[in-house]
């Protein structure tokens, strides 16, 4: 049987062997969901993303193959913003300093904290909300 065919299991059900399941994550750069999408594409064996993960984590291999892939993924990104950078994409430009330099991130203002209230102001507004509930309730009932 060559490495394409489709073998069955123990329990008669079709399945993929870790050769397969690793061409499929380096294909889709070990994001894990597509892998099993295409291995259902290619092989016609279904796996839901979280079965494929049990798999792979199960194994030193599958784990392995998979983290190699995302860093093959990541790798490629990276060659894409740079080609986008060299291509003079302004936002390939602010993205990569943004992430790269402190001076180039947005800043977000923040309003002063204001210090805690002591409990005597915080009762006096709560017996303050308690005389008009009961004030509202007595003209509703008028």
């Amino acid at each position: 049987m060559d490495a394409h065919e489709k073998q069955k299991g123990a329990d008669g059900r079709r399945k993929v062997t870790d050769e397969q399941v690793i061409e499929c994550l380096n294909t889709c750069f070990g994001i894990v969901r597509q892998a099993a999408l295409l291995i259902g594409q290619k092989y016609g064996v279904k796996y839901t993303r979280s079965g494929l993960g049990k798999r792979i984590n199960a194994s030193k291999k599958l784990t392995d193959a998979r983290n190699e892939a995302e860093a093959s993924g990541i790798e490629f990104a990276e060659a894409g913003l740079f080609n986008a950078i060299k291509a003079g994409k302004v936002q390939a430009i602010i993205f990569y300093l943004q992430a790269r330099s402190e001076k180039y991130r947005p800043r977000v203002d923040v309003a002063p904290v204001q210090p805690p209230r002591d409990e005597k102001e915080i009762l006096a507004d709560l017996r303050k909300i308690g005389r008009e509930m009961l004030d509202r309730e007595e003209s509703d009932a008028r």
